[in-house]
């Protein structure tokens, strides 16, 4: 029986970027929470990236920055920081090759430098423009996520140094870096531990390869029919793209939704 259910955010419950959940998304999660199924955001984004879908509908958790950040009503229940040599590599590698990155802390998030490549993001996702802060900033403080502005052609000048660092990619112009071990999955276990439940009671929906381990992790893993070849491979069923209502689809074949 699923009791938990884990969503992706952008290509998942809304187009990537996306701050609005359809009505029909909306009516389905209020369907499910009757129901007693709890419902967890699991996003590569953020907290302070959801504010706009919070306002709509709140979650029973987060499971923010790829799984290195998760609460549960509020209460922090897994935090997983950068180890200090990883932060140090990427510092040294982004001040070596002059890229720009996105520092994300548990409560605020900035950046080393504003480039044409900072601002596609800022301006595709939604994000206010962050401060502009120097790169010894996150030697000093808890790092849980980096935000790698590099394309795949590019991504060498990190990845040649990250002895120290697991890194994910689900969009073209950045990477995600972590801690060794870090991902989805390991926050959604981090939940299900806290709640007392197993993967085998949840369940979880994404589009990205930053998703993967949290798909092959739960019963039931749903790509969206917008994601990769290589996602879908990964999951046990594939359900209509984001922009088709696809989680719809989804609730009523595994019988959640009459």
């Amino acid at each position: 029986m699923i009791k938990a259910i884990f969503f992706d955010v952008d290509g998942t419950l809304v187009p990537s970027g996306g701050q609005q959940l359809p009505a029909e998304t909306l009516a389905a999660l209020q369907a499910l929470r009757r129901k007693g199924i709890r419902l967890f955001v699991a996003t590569g984004r953020h907290i302070s990236m959801l504010d706009d879908i919070r306002r709509q509908f709140e979650f029973d958790g987060y499971a923010t920055m790829n799984g290195q950040h998760c609460t549960c009503a509020g209460v922090p229940v897994a935090r997983n920081p950068i180890p200090p040599e990883g932060v140090r590599e990427i510092v040294a590698a982004a001040r070596a090759e002059q890229f720009s990155c996105i520092f994300l802390e548990a409560e605020a998030l900035w950046t080393n430098m504003s480039n044409d490549a900072a601002h596609a993001f800022l301006e595709e996702f939604n994000v206010a423009t962050p401060p502009t802060m120097p790169l010894e900033r996150a030697l000093e403080r808890e790092i849980y996520q980096v935000i790698v502005l590099l394309s795949p052609q590019w991504e060498h000048l990190l990845l040649d140094r990250a002895g120290h660092l697991t890194t994910t990619r689900w969009h073209p112009g950045f990477l995600d870096a972590l801690a060794p071990g870090g991902g989805k999955a390991s926050g959604v276990q981090s939940v299900l531990d806290h709640l007392g439940l197993t993967a085998d009671e949840a369940m979880a929906f994404g589009d990205g390869g930053n998703d993967i381990s949290m798909l092959q992790l739960v019963r039931v893993g749903v790509a969206t029919g917008n994601a990769g070849d290589h996602v879908k491979a990964a999951a046990d069923y594939v359900c209509p793209p984001v922009t088709e209502q696809g989680v719809l689809d989804a609730f009523r074949h595994f019988g959640l939704l009459e």
